[in-house]
């Protein structure tokens, strides 16, 4: 007898609501790299990276494995204890989400990082379903890739990432997750 078994593809996420024991270690260590703000528990990044993932003390930090990095300067980029995040911490700062499948779906919980001034994370290579407006709330965005490829998202000012959630939506391929650091099943 012949069973079929179906199989759906586990969706990659990345919750910036705490840091590992790991990569608190490995950050605070790497003192070329990372700045520790100790009044604000966090660490804010000492060089600019041109999409690039993060690194720490020579190892990629697990919280935003596979995520790639365009920041310009010193302190754009903060891993936030405090605010449970992944600041883009200014204009023109960008994650990028790389080699998503046409039809998956990406949800983003993100909050401008100012009370009084609406920003918002502008998306490439994605169809906007819901959020991705100019807010001072918090908002879940949500949006389905466009075509086989990276989606990246550029802050328009100070935004808190708070999560990011990639995964087949209509079909395609797997996604990875569930096993690697950064991500859960």
């Amino acid at each position: 007898m012949l069973l079929g078994i179906a199989t759906q593809a586990e969706a990659q996420s990345w919750d910036f609501s705490s840091f590992s024991d790991a990569d608190v270690t490995a950050l605070n260590a790497d003192t070329e790299n990372w700045t520790y703000d100790s009044s604000n528990n966090r660490w804010k990044n000492a060089t600019a990276l041109n999409n690039e993932v993060l690194m720490a003390n020579g190892q990629e930090v697990a919280a935003t494995k596979g995520l790639r990095f365009t920041i310009s300067a010193a302190d754009g980029l903060r891993l936030d204890n405090k605010k449970h995040s992944c600041t883009l911490n200014g204009a023109g700062r960008a994650v990028t989400i790389p080699a998503l499948k046409k039809g998956d779906k990406l949800t983003v919980v993100c909050q401008s990082s100012s009370s009084s001034t609406a920003r918002a994370l502008t998306p490439t290579n994605l169809t906007v379903t819901e959020g991705f407006a100019k807010a001072t709330d918090k908002q879940t965005c949500v949006g389905i890739v466009d075509e086989d490829g990276d989606v990246t998202l550029t802050a328009d000012g100070g935004i808190y990432i708070y999560s990011i959630t990639a995964g087949t939506s209509t079909g395609g391929g797997e996604q990875g997750g569930g096993d690697e650091p950064g991500t859960q099943p």
